[in-house]
């Protein structure tokens, strides 16, 4: 995308751009490198976000449980467990969720990763675009002079 930009949006390829009838290529390119870079960057966001949701919840849902099950067994005479180990439990569970939480943030990292370097190695694995001669012919004589027939910009 920077060389795009660069080679675009420069003053040069301002100035280049409409003088060789260039300006919808540019456009279009750029669009749609735009386009490919803001899905990656959807997809590298979003990687295992519904994960880390669905931990939320239920950390957030643990102590309504833990409250109303303690509530239930206690209201039908004298409670069970005392109102400072209720308290106790809840905070207990609260700490030690709080690593795995820690954890699941470290799998989400490693999937936006993983997400990457896939198309990073896609674009590594993309076909050369001037390949090398199997059998290149040898320059013999070079006059220093050079000229261009048939040359277009598109």
């Amino acid at each position: 995308m920077p060389a795009l930009i660069e080679e675009s949006l420069s003053v040069s390829g301002f100035l280049l751009g409409p003088t060789m009838g260039r300006t919808a290529t540019f456009t279009n390119e750029f669009a749609g490198h735009s386009r490919a870079l803001t899905d990656l960057t959807v997809r590298s966001s979003m990687a295992g976000r519904w994960r880390q949701s669905v931990i939320s919840v239920i950390m957030a849902a643990m102590p309504v449980v833990i409250y109303w099950t303690a509530g239930a067994f206690g209201s039908h005479g004298e409670p069970r467990i005392s109102i400072g180990t209720l308290v106790a439990f809840t905070t207990l569970q609260q700490r030690l969720f709080g690593p795995v939480v820690s954890l699941l943030q470290t799998g989400i990292a490693k999937q936006s990763s993983l997400a990457l370097f896939d198309r990073v190695f896609e674009y590594l694995d993309l076909p050369v675009d001037v390949p090398e001669p199997t059998a290149p012919v040898p320059l013999v004589n070079p006059r220093g002079h050079v000229r261009f027939d048939g040359v277009d910009f598109d």
